[in-house]
């Protein structure tokens, strides 16, 4: 195969050249790498002066050394074409990005634990679940006033220490005068707050109602004397007291008059009544207030009692409420059952003590709550014994039943009942005696005879 013109050397070109041209350098050459078979055009040859013209042997001849060597070139090239160039690889089709992973939902959050405020309180295996749950709810409630506490002593605590730290480097004469500035203000707020709790007294707000009991009556009065109601609705805005009567009173009638006057002239005297009542109140602030925590405590006790006296009435139908008597006689495992029972009663008993001694809206709405649950026991208790009930009769007419039928083998097939190895036809029945009949079977055959008698 013909060398590729990429692959010439010097030599080859020296060979082609003309006898009095300078050979090119082996090392020069050499030297020079070829161009890659991929690249562009490759370069022209080396500059070489016009030779003068020879004759070379071949195709060849009468030509000058530029001719010469495009010839050569031109021939090896048709003879070895330059291979074409590898087709580029396609590119790779980009991967699909991966389609994103649901988030998974979150898990609902715990219900944060409470501590438990009296561990050695417990339960009895026995309760239901909503007992035991109410009970817990209890326990809460109780872990979170116990923690609202300890929250309002530390505040206390700091509180007491901030005031430390502002005593230091005071003199003890500015701190008395800082105190007695204090004091008198905490008295002046102290007298404030009595005025105010005086002046919303469930006592004195009578006043206030006898005021609007007569306001109502003057406007029903003078509703009937003919006033319009626009009228009528100029004095609900202003109020009766603030209405320049005398006017008006000469074109109402004497009766209607009369009675507007009296009910003005009684609320004028209510209102000083209720001022005196203040101004007395405030004066003897300290008694006022004692008569009222007295009077409050006094009601409060009497509340107690009422409600004291309502679970005694209602306990006295609950026997599950009252401890019960260990017999002389029991086993071990009768007094441990009657043991567990009475500890049971007992702290059930103790938990009424509690609510009703708690007056809180928190217990009063968990009360609530078990009531109406006790209301869904009472109704399930209810369909439970009506189910009974007619099991139990159900039961009473299969045992009459099976007494009629019994009743009505006597003297016919009665021993087969004693002897069931025994055939009917061995006591004179109709069958022959080969044929054996299980006890099972003849009682069905004896329910079918009566049935079928009119017996059953």
């Amino acid at each position: 195969m013909p060398t590729p013109i990429s692959d010439l050397t010097a030599e080859d070109f020296n060979n082609a050249l003309p006898t009095d041209q300078t050979p090119i350098d082996s090392s020069t050459a050499a030297a020079t790498p070829p161009p890659p078979a991929s690249s562009p055009p490759e370069p022209p040859a080396p500059s070489i002066p016009d030779p003068t013209p020879v004759k070379v042997p071949g195709d060849i001849s009468d030509a000058n050394t530029s001719v010469a060597l495009d010839d050569i070139r031109a021939k090896l090239e048709k003879e070895n074409p330059p291979e074409p160039d590898p087709e580029p690889e396609p590119e790779p089709e980009p991967e699909p990005e991966p389609e994103p992973e649901p988030e998974p939902e979150p898990e609902p959050e715990p219900e944060p634990e409470f501590e438990d405020p009296a561990p050695e309180v417990k339960l009895s295996n026995k309760v239901s679940e909503s007992t035991a749950a109410g009970f817990k709810e209890v326990k809460k409630l109780a872990a979170e006033r116990i923690n609202e506490a300890r929250a309002e002593a530390a505040k206390a605590r700091e509180d007491f220490e901030a005031f430390k730290e502002s005593l230091k480097g005071k003199e003890p004469t500015q701190i008395l005068k800082e105190y007695e500035e204090l004091q008198g203000t905490v008295e002046e707020l102290s007298k404030f707050k009595n005025a105010v709790d005086i002046e919303n007294d469930p006592q004195f707000k009578i006043f206030d109602k006898r005021v609007e009991r007569n306001n109502n009556r003057i406007i029903e009065a003078f509703k009937l004397a003919g006033a319009s109601e626009d009228q009528v609705a100029t004095v609900k805005k202003f109020g009766p007291e603030n209405i320049k009567w005398e006017p008006i009173f000469e074109e109402l009638s004497p009766t209607a008059r009369r009675t507007i006057e009296a009910n003005l002239l009684d609320n004028a005297h209510a209102k000083a009544d209720r001022e005196d009542a203040l101004a007395e109140a405030k004066q003897n602030a300290t008694e006022f207030f004692k008569k009222r925590d007295e009077q409050t405590k006094a009601e409060q006790q009497e509340i107690v009692a009422r409600r004291q006296k309502t679970v005694e009435d209602l306990s006295k139908s609950a026997d599950w409420l009252k401890p019960q008597e260990l017999p002389t006689n029991a086993t071990p495992s009768q007094k441990k059952e009657v043991e567990d029972q009475n500890k049971f009663v007992n702290e059930l008993n103790g938990r009424i003590k509690t609510m009703l001694d708690d007056t809180s809206p928190e217990m009063h709405a968990t009360l609530a709550y078990g009531n109406a649950i006790a209301f869904v026991f009472e109704a399930e208790n209810r369909a439970l014994k009506s189910q009974l009930k007619a099991l139990e009769e159900s039961s009473k007419k299969a045992l009459d039943d099976l007494a009629k039928i019994r009743k009505a083998s006597k003297g016919r097939g009665a021993s087969n009942l004693d002897n069931p190895n025994k055939t009917r036809g061995e006591v004179g029945g109709d069958l022959p005696s080969i044929v054996k009949i299980p006890t099972g079977d003849r009682l069905d055959q004896l329910l079918a005879e009566a049935e079928a008698r009119g017996e059953v």
